[in-house]
């Protein structure tokens, strides 16, 4: 029977040691000693099993067991991770944590790079052995107890420091000092606390016009940065001003703090909050408001451009009457300039309808250009290929003959992104997700990007007209006076109830004008500028009508024939 003579792995071995208190040189020198002459007797005594000393020293002076942050140990794990230590030595266990939750967080570093350690006073704490590693086991289970404890102990006290209405830390609101967990005023900014909410009230809740009345006052804030609505609505809404504070339910209780203004004041001022900052619990977003969710971006801001909508009463121009209902105008805003507390934003605001318009007649024109691009597109939007190329044969009929979720579902897989800028609107097609090749879409001006995208860059001018901002390509005609506007709206209104006559939808003026709610008069005179001379439909468009022409003086034209409407109007 032979022996064998097989030499075994060799396990470098680190010797870790730590002194807590400083002292003078002698002293210290012989407790950090003493731990490495036991820990290198220790590693000889398995030098059959192939331990070896490594050379370098990991001696923490005057650092206590209380934590990890040491610098020799931190090198100890640096070295760990990068390759060079196979097993750690220690003389007693509390050497290299006194925490347990701390011990815990060291086993799982060391089980994950495969490290073991020993502690030469007590054997029974050896990760290279089943009982060792037993005993570590029960150790962690102690400290998992001793965390869950901790966790429960601290639950509760803030649950009963909430129901006290104590501050809890965190950000101290403006005008106050925290001191110990307590609220106190602060001579500096405490004044200021009820200027703020009369402002806001003053300013009927409009964030923006606080905060820029409260930088033309020159009031301060902590940072010394300007007020923004979001600093005037963490004010207003903090009920630590009126003596309040949130108990863990949210409900209002009794705070520990001293109060800034009166109760009534807050009061007040949580009825503008409730009318103008919180929206309707549970409310869901529509296929209008999610149309552009995301994908729509200020070119100069870099943020997103959110849905917006408002509505006001339902006023005829023409007729100068109230209809019943209100009118609605939905459009889209800067994120980010929204934010600040002067605008600075040169596009700020688009008109829903205005850019759906032209962003739809862009993706007509690329669907149109590319019949892969439209294969692909359809089976992406679950839409009928066939119904959508038929649509494109004829130009501006393609997306609104969809039913609103086609449509959002075809604009939403078209494209990958929107930036508006001041004299463009950049699109960009998600080529890459549809898996079309730039090269297989033909339009004219467009550029490939990195990720295999196309941006469709639509050269555009904006214009005011009745208060909202129209977007036109530059090379298409835009009526920019607001008589102009006035007067191409009655001519598509003319044409439009002619059409309901042509179609038999009503059978006379008089059924017109009981359908539509106006006078028999206003709705003759209205349906004579459907019969205009084109030219002069023309004119107006691009800002090119006569002097002087208006609604009033088209009305007076009852002749059928263009060259005699356009003889009296001087063109």
């Amino acid at each position: 029977m032979s022996i064998s003579s097989e030499k075994p792995k060799p396990i470098r071995v680190a010797i870790y040691t730590r002194k807590s208190v400083a002292d003078d040189e002698r002293k210290e020198f012989g407790s950090i000693e003493a731990q490495r002459k036991a820990c290198e007797a220790f590693i000889l005594s398995r030098a059959g099993l192939g331990w070896t000393a490594i050379e370098k020293h990991y001696d923490d002076y005057g650092f206590s067991g209380k934590d990890l942050n040491r610098d020799a140990f931190k090198s100890l794990v640096a070295d760990c991770e990068a390759g060079l230590v196979d097993h750690v030595c220690c003389y007693r266990l509390d050497r290299l944590s006194r925490s347990p939750r701390d011990f815990a967080d060291m086993n799982d570093k060391f089980t994950s790079l495969g490290i073991g350690y020993t502690s030469v006073t007590e054997s029974f704490i050896d990760a290279s052995t089943p009982m060792g590693r037993m005993m570590i086991q029960v150790i962690l289970g102690f400290a998992q107890c001793e965390r869950e404890t901790s966790q429960e102990r601290v639950k509760h006290y803030f649950s009963e420091a909430r129901s006290l209405g104590r501050f809890l830390g965190g950000p101290t609101p403006y005008g106050y000092r925290s001191e110990k967990c307590k609220l106190y005023a602060d001579p500096e900014t405490a004044p200021f606390v009820e200027r703020i909410f009369n402002a806001y009230i003053e300013k009927n809740g409009s964030t923006k016009k606080t905060a820029a009345q409260l930088n033309a006052e020159g009031i301060p804030r902590k940072n010394g940065q300007p007020w923004n609505p979001r600093a005037v609505v963490t004010v207003v809404r903090c009920p630590r001003y009126a003596g309040l504070a949130r108990n863990g339910n949210g409900e209002l209780i009794k705070g520990d703090q001293e109060p800034l203004i009166d109760r009534d004041l807050w009061e007040r001022a949580q009825r503008i909050v409730r009318m103008t900052l919180t929206g309707k619990p549970g409310k869901q977003p529509t296929l209008e408001s999610s149309l552009m969710s995301g994908i729509l971006k200020c070119g100069h801001c870099g943020g997103t451009m959110g849905y917006r909508f408002c509505s006001h009463k339902n006023h005829n121009r023409d007729t100068g009457e109230n209809r019943p209902g209100r009118k609605r105008y939905a459009y889209f805003d800067c994120v980010v300039d929204k934010k600040r507390a002067i605008s600075t934003c040169p596009v700020r605001t688009v008109s829903y309808d205005y850019f759906v318009g032209l962003l739809e007649q862009q993706l007509e024109k690329a669907l149109a250009a590319s019949l892969d691009l439209t294969r692909h597109a359809a089976s992406k939007a679950e839409l009928d290929l066939h119904g959508i190329l038929a649509a494109l044969g004829s130009q501006g009929t393609l997306f609104p003959g969809l039913d609103p979720v086609g449509r959002r579902a075809l604009i939403r897989a078209l494209v990958h992104d929107v930036r508006v800028f001041e004299t463009s609107i950049d699109i960009t097609l998600d080529l890459a997700g549809l898996g079309v090749d730039a090269a297989d879409v033909p339009l004219p001006g467009a550029d490939e990007t990195d990720d295999g995208n196309l941006v469709v860059r639509v050269p555009v001018r904006f214009s005011h007209v009745s208060g909202r901002k129209k977007i036109a390509t530059t090379d298409a005609p835009m009526c920019d006076s607001q008589n102009g506007s006035s007067i191409l709206k009655a001519i598509a209104r003319g044409m439009a109830w002619l059409k309901m006559l042509d179609e038999g939808k009503v059978g006379s003026i008089h059924e017109l004008a009981a359908a539509v709610g106006l006078e028999r008069k206003y709705v003759r005179y209205t349906l004579r500028l459907a019969f205009l001379s084109p030219r002069i439909i023309r004119a107006v468009m691009a800002g090119q009508e006569p002097e002087g022409l208006s609604l009033a003086r088209l009305r007076t034209i009852t002749t059928p024939i263009w060259s005699e409407q356009e003889r009296l109007l001087g063109i």
